[in-house]
């Protein structure tokens, strides 16, 4: 199967590089995030809050989304189709990084943001620590 690529529509955000993913825009709504898998739009989220900055590495998409508390991050594989996610906590989760297995992002646990890091299977999956 080949890498997801971009979107030859007009969505709000194209990503880039070997991969690529397009967000649509969720007007009035909040945004949502749709992958291309060669001719097949995926709609990855359908909900009234705002799923932004989505990355993929490979055949994976990593974004974040509200939960109903507060951001967290999500990934979404190609070939399994299905929706994992990463973090739950208690603090805002945003701005996935996605390279290789390895998801990355911002986290505000206090009033300074850190940076957290993950390992995902394949299927999207998080790794146990």
């Amino acid at each position: 199967m080949a890498d997801l690529r971009p979107a030859q529509r007009s969505w709000t955000q194209l990503c880039g590089g070997a991969g690529g993913l397009a967000e649509g825009q969720g007007v009035p709504c909040g945004g949502e995030v749709v992958a291309l898998d060669g001719t097949v739009h995926h709609q990855l989220t359908t909900n009234f809050y705002y799923d932004m900055s989505p990355k993929v590495s490979g055949r994976t998409v990593a974004w974040y989304g509200w939960d109903g508390n507060d951001f967290e991050i999500f990934c979404w594989n190609a070939d399994n189709r299905r929706i994992s996610q990463v973090t739950s906590n208690s603090w805002d989760d945003v701005a996935p990084s996605l390279h290789e297995g390895l998801v990355a992002w911002e986290a505000y646990p206090t009033v300074e943001a850190e940076i957290f890091a993950a390992f995902v299977e394949k299927d999207g999956t998080p790794i146990a620590a």
